[in-house]
């Protein structure tokens, strides 16, 4: 990888990571109960903006997969 990708990899993997509140105590939660959380938390009160944020993750890590295999 070129010096530019090194030095913007960890911003594009922290936007991956990125998890509202609600939603990753739902996940916690249920982990702590031997199951997996599958859908939108009750917290999420602005759905439209949650779904935003997913496509833009979805967005953001196929280009970083494609780009780092092409």
């Amino acid at each position: 990888m070129t010096s530019a990708l090194l030095d913007f990899y960890p911003l594009v993997m922290e936007s991956i990571r990125i998890q509202p509140e609600p939603q990753r105590k739902a996940h916690e939660e249920a982990k702590e109960r031997g199951e997996i959380f599958v859908g939108v938390a009750a917290g999420i009160h602005n759905r439209e903006m949650y779904t935003e944020l997913i496509k833009a993750q979805v967005k953001v890590s196929k280009n970083d997969v494609t780009g780092i295999y092409s």
